[in-house]
């Protein structure tokens, strides 16, 4: 399922890479999956370039979220990065060329049912490049408000949040799919320089905690 490609493509690489994958899945895998944290850095994806410093994971500490900036009992949570190659396609496909831009993706929770946080930071070519991705992704986000595909409907919806980094976007990102667990997200995505960051919160049940998305995501601005 596409699920609008909006979550999908941002937390799980898309905008970094040409791979996506179904959000029910990865809060089903999330359910199932109980195994123990990942040390930051692991969940990393990068294509290397020769021409300018790369991210790696020793990067990780200086521009990620770690588990250090999560609450008391938080663990790693790398079985959210895992991606089943599935193509976003439709109209509501997002797939920018980010050429030979790096990327990184870090994820915690609480528990089995959450909360969650997922961070993507992507690595553009220069600033121009990083500005011109932001403004595809807000026409995308204007034009795929809602959507629905194999019987899975996503809607997205403009979320209240301070204006952070040198730009940014917030949007609330509702998936409901009868077959499978539905979800409410908090999913923020902000630039500074040449790299884009998002950062989603979520749980299982009930809606995403806005306190923890806003200092979260401040602590990943402050990083990035």
């Amino acid at each position: 399922m596409v699920a609008g490609a909006l979550l999908v493509t941002l937390l799980l690489g898309g905008a970094c890479g040409d791979d996506d994958e179904d959000v029910s899945e990865v809060v089903q895998g999330a359910e199932q999956d109980d195994e123990g944290g990942a040390e930051p850095g692991e969940g990393l994806s990068a294509e290397p370039d020769s021409e300018r410093e790369e991210l790696t994971s020793d990067d990780l500490d200086d521009a990620s979220l770690t588990l250090d900036d999560m609450p008391t009992g938080w663990t790693t949570a790398p079985e959210l990065l895992e991606d089943d190659e599935q193509a976003t396609e439709g109209e509501c496909a997002f797939d920018p060329d980010r050429g030979d831009g790096n990327e990184l993706e870090v994820a915690f929770k609480e528990g089995d049912t959450g909360p969650f946080v997922i961070q993507v930071i992507g690595e553009f070519d220069d600033d121009d490049e990083a500005e011109a991705f932001m403004d595809e992704f807000a026409e995308y986000a204007e034009r795929c408000r809602s959507s629905e595909e194999d019987g899975v409907t996503t809607t997205v919806d403009p979320l209240s949040f301070p204006d952070v980094a040198d730009e940014s976007q917030s949007y609330r990102v509702s998936i409901d799919d009868p077959e499978a667990a539905s979800a409410e997200l908090n999913v923020v995505l902000f630039r500074k320089g040449e790299r884009a960051s998002v950062v989603a919160v979520f749980s299982v049940f009930g809606s995403p905690d806005a306190e923890l998305t806003e200092d979260v995501t401040l602590t990943a601005v402050e990083r990035l």
